[in-house]
């Protein structure tokens, strides 16, 4: 029994050291790997991350190891990253492994990058060389396409374990848990793929705006760079960009969107943003975050997809021609009106009466994803995937709205 100084009250569950007799609240010892917010709090919390919180007689941040602070211990300080598999803050160090990884990442990305420019003329004149027979470029579609759908599944995947977390489920048993964090680079969150706590305190703020202003920027480059470009190739490059937009669509829109979600602790009094334990939810800085995510979910959750399937719309009679069968669908790439369509491609994917599904496709992948931040309990979200995943099925089932069986 822990004493306030008036009556005896039951200790903790757990997460405090609480068996001798005379033990008052102001005074709890608190055990590794947990964290208690005030000396008159009656409640602990396990932390997220374990090794960052090494208990004893505090409160607060007091509880936190060396390059942790912040509610729960959860945020790295400047000069430390957050290692998942040490589930610690840990000093970063320029000859370590963290940043080896990322650094060669963009190395070889630049390298790649450079090499392609250099030698456009030459990749030109053997990509036109190798797509002059038809069933080389058949090939490599149908290989892209393949691809396209491996990254599409493992996105969902991984997210959705993301938030599954968040609402306060419990970590999946290996080997499911390992396979997922093998491959959760194919989320496409490289935002968050680089230690940027190493050298700046960056929050989740950062991260929205990131993400949000990120397709302004590689549009607005691409415009500039193929302004003096034949209208084919400006074409091209707005599909290629088009494509890669949905491809990231739902990691940047879940990003977004847990801008909405807080936790209370203490009986509400104290409330924290879940993702980013930094940001109080009842503070003005949380509001003017809550507009700006706003805005950008207008801007993309709900305007890409609906864009797509406006402009889709305005060609639906070249699409969907009277009298196309089914087998003749690949006709419909020789039209010189779509030729010009930057998205005519997420059509060809489909039937021809099914030439808006890409859409469909996306607003699954959303529900999937960023819809899900909508429940904060496990079980309710349970019962929400559950239910999306079986309607979806029927759906896709009764539509069989793809050209390739396989997909």
């Amino acid at each position: 029994m822990a004493g306030d100084g008036a009556t005896c009250v039951a200790c903790p569950a757990e997460g405090v050291d609480c068996d001798e007799d005379g033990s008052a609240l102001g005074g709890l010892e608190v055990k590794g790997d947990w964290f208690r917010f005030t000396a008159t709090s009656t409640v602990v919390y396990a932390c997220p991350y374990p090794a960052n919180c090494k208990g004893g007689n505090a409160t607060g941040v007091g509880l936190c190891a060396a390059g942790a602070h912040g509610p729960l211990c959860s945020t790295c300080e400047v000069g430390y990253f957050l290692d998942a598999f040490a589930a610690a803050c840990v000093e970063c160090d320029v000859n370590a492994g963290h940043l080896v990884g990322p650094a060669a990442v963009v190395a070889v990305l630049v390298v790649v990058a450079l090499a392609a420019y250099l030698a456009r003329d030459w990749l030109a004149e053997r990509t036109g060389r190798m797509f002059e027979h038809e069933n080389n470029q058949k090939r490599v579609e149908d290989a892209l396409e393949l691809l396209t759908a491996l990254v599409v599944t493992m996105q969902i995947l991984v997210l959705l374990q993301s938030n599954h977390l968040q609402a306060g489920g419990e970590e999946l048993q290996d080997p499911y848990s390992e396979f997922l964090d093998a491959f959760s680079f194919l989320a496409l969150d490289f935002v968050r793929g680089v230690p940027t706590s190493c050298f700046v305190a960056v929050g989740h703020f950062h991260y929205v705006l990131v993400w949000s202003l990120l397709p302004v920027v590689v549009f607005g480059a691409g415009c500039v760079a193929c302004r003096e470009a034949p209208p084919a190739t400006r074409t091209q490059y707005l599909s290629y960009f088009i494509q890669g937009l949905f491809l990231v669509l739902p990691t940047m829109s879940t990003t977004i969107c847990q801008t909405f979600r807080c936790t209370d602790y203490d009986g509400g009094d104290f409330s924290y943003l879940a993702v980013d334990h930094e940001v109080d939810c009842a503070s003005a800085e949380y509001d003017a975050m809550v507009a700006f995510a706003l805005v950008a979910c207008l801007v993309y959750p709900i305007g890409v997809p609906l864009g797509l399937y406006v402009w889709l719309r305005r060609y639906r009679e070249h699409l969907d021609p009277l009298g196309l069968f089914e087998e003749d669908a690949d006709r419909r790439k020789e039209d010189p009106v779509l030729e010009h369509c930057a998205v005519a491609v997420f059509a060809f994917r489909h039937k021809p009466r099914y030439w808006y599904f890409e859409v469909y496709n996306m607003l699954r992948r959303l529900a999937l994803t960023s819809g899900s931040l909508v429940f904060g309990n496990v079980n309710s979200l349970l019962l929400y995937i559950l239910t999306v995943a079986i309607v979806t099925t029927v759906i896709e089932r009764e539509t069989q709205a793809e050209l390739d069986p396989f997909l």
